[in-house]
């Protein structure tokens, strides 16, 4: 509460300025952009560190070094488009969307490789079923029984 009343009555420097209120429409909707994007951050920091342990093997380092692509593509995307406001002032609004587009299809692809991953994964080994010794016939859960 101490640090609300700071903020409001005696800050300089306030970490929300009041001239965010003047356009309350935009603040909306980057409010949401953001619950969005930290949605798909956190998902992101809770499951795949427990998927890569799993699926990829039980070293702690390997988990470390899967997570790396992940840190560094959210490094350099906020590095480019910081670039970008600077280089293109006033465009803000055009930068968000495209920044909201392509982190929707970055979502979209992760997504889709995951259940394609999981599609061609047998029920009770971490073996895709083209290097098992099974046939999708004798795979288990498959049901031996002859159609009538």
């Amino acid at each position: 509460m101490a640090f609300v009343i700071w903020e409001v009555k005696f800050a300089k420097f306030p970490m929300f300025p009041a001239r965010l209120k003047q356009s309350p429409r935009i603040l909306a909707l980057t409010l949401v952009i953001t619950f969005i994007s930290g949605a798909n951050f956190f998902s992101v920091l809770l499951f795949w560190p427990t998927q890569a342990f799993n699926v990829y093997g039980h070293d702690p380092v390997g988990v470390g070094i899967r997570g790396l692509p992940i840190g560094f593509s959210i490094l350099g995307g906020a590095v480019i488009v910081l670039w970008l406001l600077s280089l293109l002032r006033g465009h803000n609004r055009e930068l968000m969307i495209v920044s909201s587009i392509i982190m929707t299809a970055g979502t979209l692809l992760f997504h889709s490789y995951i259940m394609f991953t999981r599609l061609i994964m047998t029920p009770q080994a971490s073996v895709p079923l083209h290097l098992s010794k099974q046939t999708p016939s004798t795979a288990p859960g498959a049901c031996s029984c002859s159609a009538v």
